[in-house]
């Protein structure tokens, strides 16, 4: 085996960069290591050869020609389908698959958490805002009265329930004709709380300092709520009016117990 320090003087000689004291040893260690000198015989060979040689100077669009020779085709396509098919791989495999779909249900959670909080908490200020939680309530009381109308061309029923302070009117009719659903009230104590449209129909709403006027026609189902200031007992005054002409009127006495 050749010392590799040796090898390294051989390639200085052939350099000619070798110092005297290097040549010297290593002109002494190629005459007692036989296999040296043959390594350094056959380097100083193929020194003189490549000393012969022309230099030749390549064309100036080689680099050109062999870049348009290349068909990327060959190589772009499949290494992009191989990192792809890797990546997937690599996700759906092992350990990582438990970290994905724990990550996938994690988000799925959050968004879920983070929904029924900001319905409850918008919810909860429409509430605050309207003061509508007498009104569900009333949705959900037992009917203290009911008022059936049957009147020319008009037909159906006034339910009115009540709720602590809170007093509301179930109303469904039928009509062929225009007609006005009147509601006198006493403004000392009562305010119109809330007023929600059951079907597509439109009406229009009118609002006086002791009454509310609700003009239609055809189907209307629709509710309105009244707030007390106090518990008290309530009188309430239904009229219904085609054109200027009262065709139906009812007193609605709720007791307030």
């Amino acid at each position: 085996m050749i010392d590799k320090n040796i090898i390294e003087l051989i390639n200085k000689e052939i350099d000619k960069t070798i110092s005297p004291d290097e040549k010297e040893k290593l002109n002494q260690y190629l005459e007692e290591n036989p296999d040296a000198n043959v390594l350094f015989t056959e380097l100083l060979k193929t020194e003189h050869m490549l000393d012969k040689m022309e230099d030749k100077t390549p064309s100036p669009n080689l680099k050109e020609r062999i870049l348009n020779a290349i068909d990327y085709n060959l190589y772009s396509n499949k290494k992009m389908n191989w990192k792809i098919t890797g990546y997937l791989a690599s996700i759906f495999s092992g350990s990582r698959t438990k970290y994905a779909v724990s990550f996938a249900l994690g988000m799925i959670a959050g968004l879920i958490i983070l929904t029924v909080v900001f319905y409850n908490s918008t919810f909860q200020n429409e509430l605050e805002n309207y003061n509508t939680s007498g009104t569900i309530g009333l949705h959900k009381s037992g009917i203290v009265q009911t008022v059936d109308i049957l009147s020319e061309d008009i037909s159906g029923r006034v339910d009115v329930s009540k709720v602590n302070n809170f007093y509301g009117f179930d109303i469904k009719l039928n009509s062929q004709d225009k007609y006005r659903l009147l509601i006198e009230f006493d403004s000392a104590n009562l305010s119109l709380d809330n007023f929600s449209l059951n079907d597509l129909n439109s009406v229009s709403l009118e609002k006086g300092p002791d009454y509310v006027q609700i003009s239609g026609s055809q189907d209307l189902d629709y509710f309105l709520s009244f707030s007390a200031k106090a518990s008290t007992s309530e009188k309430f005054i239904l009229k219904i009016l085609k054109e200027n002409r009262e065709v139906f009127k009812r007193e609605v006495f709720v007791s307030k117990n």
